[in-house]
């Protein structure tokens, strides 16, 4: 896992907050992690796409809980705390959207059918199957020192009548006290969760 390319100096991180405009006031957090997917699909010449095999993979929905970069962590049934000092690049959704694209290329870029995930904007931008759903856990358990990563997925197309759905979870050891390893465990059951998914999506 290449998670060392994912973690920026806090000097990097303080130039990137005052290119975008963020106030004097606002204190950037210690770590900045990336999400990177454990499959990649090599360089190579191209490829033909059979009809109604290009799938779309859209934009999970995500709870309020997880509508920020930083990383939640469970502390009580119904209490919740963010790790201090730490956020990712991006919110979780567009984050484990890019990975399940990029997991579902690569894990199926050799089958006879090929199956080729691609972000996309809008539901309907592809005439083949879509992969949608909801991302309702991308954080820590403090109680378990787990990470959890669990998602809810849909899967479509224009012509189906019925949709087809699977929730997806996965959890990996975690310390907690060390955001490095807090986040790299996340980006574990994160990819661990992808390739299910792609699993599921090249069965149906």
């Amino acid at each position: 896992m290449r998670f060392s390319q994912t973690l920026f100096s806090l000097a990097a991180l303080t130039s990137l907050t005052a290119c975008i405009g963020l106030g004097s006031s606002v204190k950037p957090p210690q770590y900045l992690f990336n999400l990177a997917a454990s499959q990649h699909r090599p360089a190579d010449a191209g490829q033909s796409v059979a009809a109604g095999k290009l799938i779309s993979v859209t934009l999970p929905t995500q709870p309020r809980l997880l509508a920020t970069s930083r990383i939640p962590v469970i502390n009580a049934p119904n209490g919740v705390a963010y790790l201090p000092n730490t956020a990712w690049v991006d919110t979780p959704a567009p984050l484990f959207q890019r990975l399940i694209a990029e997991t579902i290329t690569a894990q199926n870029s050799t089958v006879p059918l090929i199956i080729v995930a691609l972000p996309a904007r809008q539901a309907g931008s592809t005439d083949g199957p879509r992969l949608g759903g909801e991302l309702t856990m991308f954080g820590l358990d403090h109680a378990t020192n787990e990470a959890v990563v669990i998602f809810d997925a849909t899967l479509t197309g224009p012509t189906d009548v019925a949709v087809r759905s699977r929730r997806f979870e996965h959890r990996t050891p975690a310390n907690l006290s060390k955001p490095q390893l807090a986040a790299k465990a996340i980006e574990a059951a994160a990819n661990a969760v992808a390739a299910q998914v792609a699993t599921w999506v090249a069965e149906n």
